[in-house]
């Protein structure tokens, strides 16, 4: 058991709170860029805010399901897959060639941020 207040407790704290810092940064680093989306693809401000939505429902959907598997595989795996994963994904992102393929990588995003937060 770990004690509150023992350097091993700080470094655990300190370390989930940095996933969820990343995994947020990750799901909302899109939303100050909606409105150059939209005039980059040529799409309505209500499609650019998509690309927020389906990561974030993607997420949600993901919860349902990551908890077993994180007692099966390990919380630890987990949380450094998803944010490794989540990572690359976000770099192929600023490649997206267009909105379609923006939009599958975001869900990508999303089902594999969750992993982050576990």
């Amino acid at each position: 058991m770990i004690q509150q207040g023992t350097k091993t407790f700080r470094n655990i704290s300190l370390a989930l709170f940095a996933g969820g810092f990343v995994t947020f940064a990750l799901l909302y680093s899109l939303q100050p860029l909606m409105p150059e989306i939209s005039d980059a693809f040529s799409i309505t401000p209500a499609h650019a805010s998509l690309t927020l939505s389906v990561t974030t429902i993607a997420m949600a959907l993901t919860m349902l399901f990551i908890g077993s598997l994180s007692d099966s595989v390990g919380r630890r795996f987990i949380m450094t897959a998803a944010l490794v994963i989540s990572s690359v994904i976000a770099l192929l992102s600023a490649f997206s060639l267009g909105y379609t393929e923006l939009l599958l990588l975001r869900i990508l995003q999303g089902w594999h941020s969750r992993g982050c937060q576990r």
